[in-house]
């Protein structure tokens, strides 16, 4: 099994110009480079109900809270390894990749429903880097779920994650934070 550091680095590592600095390159403009990452994260979307399918046998994808419950249960480090073992890092449509960020993009879109917010998109070829914003604060989506993939991570629910994340959200606010999860 993986763990965080080795998930993030070997699977997810960053692609940049020669001698330039990952903040370097996310400060400038790449207008069409977060294009780019707009359209790789909808298609994700699109790809979701396939992989839940095909990966864990789940024919009707969740919403809500049910949702985070849902992949608590089912991405584990287990899982994780067992798409490590039969996927390439090097290949961009590897299948741990693909699976890790189409739950990650889930993650981000549940807390969103739930909060407000948006997605900030990364500069490509460096998606894994998104953000949601909700009230000032970021969520790193995908790294959240590559710890919950990881042996060093993997006890940590999702569902506590972005607990936590709400309640941050709630004290800015101004309120408990309830209301904006029990609505959806």
């Amino acid at each position: 099994m993986a763990r965080y550091e080795r998930i993030y680095k070997d699977w997810f590592f960053h692609r940049l110009p020669k001698g330039v600095t990952f903040a370097d390159y996310e400060a400038g403009p790449g207008k069409k480079d977060r294009v780019l990452t707009a359209e790789l994260v909808e298609r994700m979307r699109r790809e979701l109900p396939k992989t839940m399918s095909r990966v864990f046998d789940i024919k009707r994808v969740p919403r809500g809270a049910e949702a985070l419950q849902l992949l608590d249960v089912l991405w584990t480090p287990g899982i994780a390894d067992a798409l490590m073992q039969r996927s390439d890092p090097d290949d961009e449509n590897n299948e741990f990749k693909l699976t890790l960020s189409e739950l990650a993009v889930f993650t981000g879109d549940v807390v969103l429903e739930a909060l407000g917010g948006a997605w900030h998109y990364a500069r490509m070829p460096n998606f894994f880097e998104s953000v949601i914003r909700v009230s000032g604060f970021e969520m790193l989506v995908f790294q959240t779920v590559m710890k919950k993939g990881s042996d060093d991570f993997g006890h940590e629910t999702l569902t506590s994650k972005c607990d936590v994340f709400r309640k941050m959200v709630a004290s800015r606010r101004g309120t408990d934070g309830q209301d904006d999860v029990d609505a959806n």
